[in-house]
């Protein structure tokens, strides 16, 4: 992992702009989200804030953490620039915990945080750190990359479902995954899409709080 944070500290160094604007799973998390009249959203891995940014232009109130201090600087400077206020960001890395109190969220989201370098003992505390933030009935909504992918099982194999690829450590989930780490969240719901070019196969994913 600390591997990873020094190649995303030099991606964001350059200067790289991924999007200017939502991923399509963002749009259809916050969706859900407006479905439900969520209010208080937890981003994990917020990256240079796409999906940030849109949320609190909906009228959500977002603590948004990532383990790269400089891409949270810079999704608050974004923020500032837009005239979006009230966005809290972390420099945080989850796998040491959440820094909050127990049912402080009505959402968790993250797209693609999940299929970092994790292993599964990291996944399933993160996990469990997710359900206790949460209040009754909130949801967790995020996407990983599946092992559908054309990229799966390709490369340097890391174990723990991951494999790296050009410098990139990628977490693959199946299916079963969902239900392994739930962590006494339900599962909702789980959708297969694509993403980039070339296209990556993900999961979306759409648990709540009993």
């Amino acid at each position: 992992m600390t591997g990873q944070m020094r190649h995303w500290d030099h991606v964001y160094t350059k200067g790289t702009k991924f999007s200017g604007g939502p991923s399509d799973f963002g749009l259809r998390a916050i969706e859900m989200m407006e479905a439900k009249g969520s209010v208080d959203v937890l981003e994990l891995g917020c990256g240079q804030g796409r999906d940030t940014l849109e949320m609190m232009a909906r009228s959500m109130s977002v603590t948004a953490m990532d383990y790269c201090s400089l891409a949270c600087t810079q999704t608050a400077q974004e923020a500032h620039t837009r005239g979006l206020s009230g966005l809290k960001v972390i420099a945080h890395d989850v796998r040491e915990g959440l820094p909050f109190d127990d049912d402080s969220f009505d959402v968790c989201f993250s797209h693609m945080f999940l299929t970092m370098e994790l292993e599964d003992d990291e996944v399933g505390r993160i996990m469990s750190e997710v359900h206790r933030v949460l209040r009754s009935g909130g949801l967790h909504l995020f996407s990983v990359r599946n092992d559908h992918d054309d990229r799966f099982r390709q490369g340097i194999d890391h174990g723990s479902g991951m494999w790296e690829w050009n410098g990139f450590v990628v977490k693959y989930w199946t299916r079963d995954d969902m239900d392994r780490f739930s962590a006494g969240l339900i599962v909702e719901d789980v959708w297969e899409f694509y993403e980039g070019d070339p296209p990556k196969t993900l999961y979306g994913v759409m648990m709540r709080k009993p």
